[in-house]
């Protein structure tokens, strides 16, 4: 079977991550003729195709992205990446269309009309923008159940002009005209997705995303702790976000506050890992804090090797969807402390696999981080 994916990059994001670990599964287990296009190539693959030919249509394009939301028409026009787009689908032939994540500004909505006139789409949500009037979380914001868009329609992908009423109409004749089936890989995102007004009679299914537990397993703490520099006895805290200080839905002020409550409570040293690009300069006011920068990780095995050496993994997150992060975790048996957001919960099972507290509570994930910490059979 030859399956087109579509993804704003080829290994960036979970969104990549994710997609990657599906189509190698797919292509492994079950002989499939994957192909991906992508907004940002990365990858020498022959078989991912850049949807812009040169740096002109790049720069073209990102400044058109940043017009059009200027003035509410967001993701209607991309001239480059659609004639890149159906020119592949043409030649390609794929028997199914599989869409990931289509934020970046290469995507316009209406080639779903086009698509899906070719092959069939599944389209595995990445959050909330599909059925939101343009953002991406809307928080406690509902106005999308009543068909009008959200009151911060600034928050990402933001828009300068509050359209979200008319973005939602558009997405759902888009979508009416459209053979596109909906996966949500979490059940917090499924039971919204099922209230939306804009996916009257089409076919939503939640389907969680698979995990290679070869790779993903316990490991031996004292050899990845000497390959990281860590000492054999140490506290140890993990942390992984893309941008640490940047990413508006990773909880950076959260975490650092989290962090302040740990030295100034605990006893001795704690070692923080960080994954990830970015810094968090703070951190070095914090005497009882010492900091290993791991940076950003493109290797699974390096990624299982980190959660090996820690003995908590931290995620503050704001939103999210079905973080890998804290099933990667899990998968290799280290207890998280996480917010109850997204489908955060339906991974940590609170004080079973870890501890889920309140949303913006980083005392609490301060002290439950510490209570793993210093409890090895709590752990």
């Amino acid at each position: 079977m030859k399956l087109l994916t579509i993804n704003t990059c080829d290994h960036h994001g979970g969104a990549a991550i994710a997609a990657s670990r599906l189509l190698n599964g797919l292509a492994r287990f079950h002989g499939f003729d994957n192909y991906l296009l992508v907004g940002r190539k990365t990858s020498s693959d022959p078989k991912v195709i850049c949807t812009r030919q040169s740096r002109a249509q790049l720069y073209f394009e990102s400044g058109l992205d940043v017009l059009t939301n200027a003035v509410g028409l967001q993701y209607q026009f991309f001239p480059f990446s659609s004639r890149a787009i159906m020119r592949a689908a043409h030649e390609i032939q794929p028997d199914l269309i599989y869409l990931r994540n289509l934020h970046g500004g290469y995507f316009a909505l209406p080639l779903l009309r086009k698509l899906s006139r070719l092959a069939p789409i599944a389209w595995t949500l990445s959050d909330m923008w599909s059925f939101t009037g343009n953002c991406a979380h809307s928080f406690d914001d509902v106005s999308w159940k009543d068909m009008r868009g959200c009151r911060e329609y600034r928050v990402y992908p933001s828009i300068g002009v509050n359209t979200g009423r008319w973005l939602l109409w558009r997405k759902m004749q888009v979508y009416r005209d459209s053979d596109i089936h909906l996966i949500c890989p979490s059940r917090w995102l499924f039971e919204l997705a099922q209230q939306s007004p804009v996916f009257t009679d089409k076919e939503i299914v939640q389907i969680y995303n698979g995990f290679d537990l070869d790779v993903f397993r316990p490991g031996d703490q004292q050899a990845a702790r000497k390959v990281l520099g860590i000492p054999l006895r140490a506290k140890v805290l993990m942390f992984c976000a893309d941008f640490l200080r940047d990413n508006p839905w990773k909880g950076g002020p959260e975490l650092l506050a989290a962090l302040k409550r740990i030295n100034n409570k605990v006893e001795g040293k704690v070692h923080v890992l960080l994954v990830g690009s970015g810094d968090l300069w703070e951190l070095a006011r914090f005497s009882k804090l010492e900091v290993h920068h791991a940076g950003p990780l493109e290797s699974d095995r390096l990624m299982a090797a980190c959660y090996s050496a820690s003995d908590v993994f931290l995620y503050p997150t704001r939103a999210d969807n079905l973080p890998n992060v804290l099933i990667e975790a899990a998968a290799c048996g280290v207890p998280s402390v996480t917010f109850d957001v997204g489908g955060c919960g339906e991974i940590v099972k609170n004080g079973d696999t870890g501890w889920v507290v309140p949303p913006g509570d980083a005392r609490g994930l301060a002290e439950k981080a510490l209570s793993l910490l210093e409890d090895y059979s709590l752990r």
